[in-house]
């Protein structure tokens, strides 16, 4: 099982699925305005009848909290992989995911099936340990400070709601919230 902060998952599924707040423009993404938008804009009560199509991080998160949650790009891991219900032997942290796999390639015997140290990124490049920036270890399971921008334009009732809704993976995986989210609603 591979697990990210949940709320570092909410944001990047943000940005990929909802144009992290930009104008989306149906004809050139059918599958995402199927699939996310046209969903988002009825939970949402939004027309989109001759208007942009845009969504703010709240208007996003409002609909992935307070609709039928089916999509796995928010929904909770511990709904997804029910790790309370299965017993995995390892549980891998997108964080800190180069040092996991050297972990279980070593421990599974499989060093040289998998290069530990290349994988490739998001846009199909290759990369390496050495070209990519890596955060320390001592803060790899709170929220990158990029994404915290995100949560500190919310109101706090609907952020507290969202740490509500996500309480389970950050205990069951040790995520942490930053200090600044946490004065916000008060936990």
């Amino acid at each position: 099982m591979t697990v990210r902060h949940p709320l570092s998952r909410l944001v990047s599924a943000f940005r990929d699925k909802f144009g992290g707040g930009n104008t989306l423009v149906k004809a050139m993404h059918p599958s995402k305005y199927r699939v996310f938008w046209r969903p988002a804009l009825k939970a949402l009560g939004k027309s989109n009848k001759k208007a942009p199509i845009q969504f703010t991080f709240a208007e996003f998160l409002q609909f992935a909290l307070y609709t039928r949650p089916t999509n796995t790009h928010w929904r909770s891991m511990a709904e997804i992989c029910s790790p309370c219900s299965l017993s995995y032997q390892y549980i891998l942290k997108l964080e800190t995911f180069s040092e996991d796999l050297a972990f279980l390639a070593v421990k599974l015997n499989i060093t040289r099936v998998i290069n530990i140290h290349q994988r490739n990124n998001q846009k199909g490049e290759k990369t390496t340990d050495d070209t990519r920036t890596t955060r320390s270890t001592t803060d790899h399971l709170t929220l990158d400070p990029a994404y915290v921008k995100y949560y500190l334009q919310l109101p706090p009732r609907l952020l507290a709601n969202v740490i509500k809704k996500y309480r389970l993976d950050l205990e069951l995986f040790g995520y942490k919230i930053p200090p600044a989210l946490v004065n916000r609603i008060r936990i």
